[in-house]
């Protein structure tokens, strides 16, 4: 939630949340007690002074923007909006290709046990 407040250009600069503010928020998380405050100090300026990212995010910005951390959101909400379109349409074609070879090896079973029956069983067979 600090990562996210600190380092989101959409969060004005008065509610960002202090350092006061993390190590309130975290207050009785250590089986009902308080973690040391200097480790949740340490842990609030480490994430202030450098954005944690997932690799793929970052990987994201630099196509889409400068390379700077904290590129065109939406631009990359486009491109996820283009990739899940993406796989959504690769799903529903994989889908209706099964679909479709199912259907074609049923009628070719049902084809086959027509074609072994007598032909007195197959007239009565035929609708």
């Amino acid at each position: 939630m600090l990562n996210t407040d600190l380092h989101n250009p959409a969060i004005k600069e008065e509610h960002l949340m202090t350092k006061e503010g993390f190590i309130r928020n975290n207050h009785s998380i250590c089986d009902g007690g308080d973690l040391p405050q200097e480790l949740l100090s340490s842990i609030s300026d480490c994430i202030q002074k450098d954005l944690i990212s997932l690799k793929e995010d970052d990987e994201a910005r630099e196509r889409v923007g400068d390379g700077k951390k904290g590129g065109s959101d939406l631009e990359m909400d486009k491109e996820r909006e283009s990739n899940y379109q993406n796989e959504q349409d690769q799903i529903v074609w994989n889908t209706e290709s099964l679909l479709q070879r199912k259907r074609w090896s049923s009628m070719k079973s049902s084809w086959k046990m027509l074609l072994k029956m007598p032909q007195n069983q197959s007239k009565s067979a035929l609708p």
